[in-house]
């Protein structure tokens, strides 16, 4: 996959592609980040896909704590931001909701 760091060049290169951002936050020392490395990232298939749909950015949360802060209580708040009665936000249903965020 390609990766950008987080910064002005990324969120550039998503308006000039009209992409989505795909956003990994992890740290270096995280074992589940290294299998999800193996498993996804690393694969060649999912990469291309990626790379054709998403400008992806990978932040380390140890030295970006403010971004992981962010986007954990974006998080949060989303999957508890729905009608009574209604599933929790899928990703096709809070698209249109995470592009007025980020806007």
């Amino acid at each position: 996959m390609d990766w950008y760091p987080w910064g002005p060049e990324a969120f550039a290169a998503a308006r000039a592609q009209n992409k989505p951002i795909f956003l990994s936050v992890g740290y270096s020392t995280c074992y589940w980040c290294h299998v999800m490395e193996r498993q996804s990232f690393e694969n060649q298939a999912i990469g291309a896909e990626k790379n054709a749909r998403f400008i992806n950015i990978k932040v380390d949360r140890e030295e970006r704590p403010d971004v992981d802060q962010l986007y954990m209580t974006a998080a949060q708040i989303l999957t508890h931001c729905r009608p009574p009665g209604q599933k929790l936000l899928r990703g096709e249903k809070s698209r249109p909701l995470l592009r007025e965020i980020v806007r």
